[in-house]
């Protein structure tokens, strides 16, 4: 009998359990199923004006473009704390107002690098900025559609009458097949994501899911991931070398992984690789501006690797100065 009392009560906490973690995902979609959430680049009077070609450039303006996900977007932190509106603030102070600064902010929630890729050649020839800072995320090498030398100018083509809609993500097999497993209990799903995260924060990594891909397959030279990621690298500095536009690639950290830099060691290690034969890109690793830095001050939260208020601020210093210190038309 009480063997079967047992049963009975854990049936029902794992009843009220898998209850209670799909009310929690409903009610928060953003976090939960965030590539399932309609998400439109932010909307601003300059980019309204690009939008309406109605934006006419002129010589005493310094322009910048800003791409990148969520984690330079800065959707839950308040407008005034996030980096493009940080970046304004610094770049009028550092030229004591001797330019009108102008940020096209067309970062997005969830973007990947086609996402930017396709971002930048709707934008850069209406815009004509200055420079452009791509925020670029490890994980932004998920998803997409194939990309090669022969697609490209069809991708470049079909973005020119409208601004892109954030693309369709690819999922491969074991990641349809997780999915699916996912759906039938979120109770699990709940439990094995949160072990991840344990685990991570002391350096260990699972052999299951994106970040073991990420941080072990997917910057590999083989993979087909990375190699359409360089591809549009290319295509973006080669245009902007051609119209004298800088091009400031900025690589994320993981904020709340700060004092686990060995998990990103085959990152960091092929990004740096390929950014040093590209010469017409300033890449920035941001992790060696955060290294020696208590990782809380910068984070979110112990399991979000978004950067905060804090970090958001530092980032825009270190782009003021590249910007002060590659302006040449002063």
């Amino acid at each position: 009998m009480k063997r079967f009392n047992y049963i009975i009560y854990i049936l029902i906490f794992l009843l009220v359990g898998e209850i209670t973690v799909r009310i929690d995902q409903h009610f928060d979609p953003l976090n939960n199923n965030p590539l399932g959430v309609e998400v439109k680049l932010k909307e601003s009077p300059l980019k309204q004006k690009i939008d309406n070609q109605s934006f006419i450039p002129s010589e005493n303006e310094i322009r910048v473009m800003v791409l990148g996900d969520s984690y330079i977007n800065g959707a839950r932190l308040d407008s005034a704390s996030i980096f493009s509106s940080v970046l304004n603030e610094k770049l009028n102070t550092n030229f004591k107002n001797k330019y009108n600064i102008k940020i096209l902010d067309v970062s997005r929630p969830s973007n990947n690098s086609e996402d930017n890729y396709l971002t930048f050649n709707h934008y850069y020839n209406k815009f004509n900025p200055n420079f452009i800072i791509w925020a670029y995320h490890f994980n932004d090498v998920l998803g997409g559609v194939d990309v090669n030398t022969e697609q490209s100018d069809t991708l470049s083509l079909s973005v020119l009458n409208s601004p892109p809609k954030r693309t369709t993500k690819k999922l491969s097999t074991a990641s349809k097949f997780r999915k699916k497993l996912y759906s039938i209990s979120k109770l699990s799903s709940y439990l094995i994501q949160n072990l991840q995260k344990e685990l991570k924060q002391i350096g260990i990594t699972l052999p299951v899911g994106d970040f073991y891909s990420l941080t072990k397959k997917l910057y590999k030279e083989t993979s087909v991931n990375w190699k359409e990621s360089q591809i549009m690298f290319d295509e973006v500095s080669s245009k902007c070398k051609d119209n004298n536009i800088d091009l400031i690639v900025f690589k994320m950290p993981e904020f709340n992984l700060l004092k686990n830099p060995k998990l990103f060691e085959t990152i960091d290690g092929s990004l740096q690789g390929y950014m040093n034969t590209n010469e017409s890109i300033i890449y920035l690793d941001g992790m060696k501006y955060f290294k020696e830095e208590d990782g809380t001050k910068y984070q979110i939260s112990k399991y979000d690797g978004h950067p905060n208020e804090k970090a958001h601020l530092k980032i825009a210093e270190i782009i003021t100065e590249t910007i002060h210190n590659n302006v040449n038309f002063e």
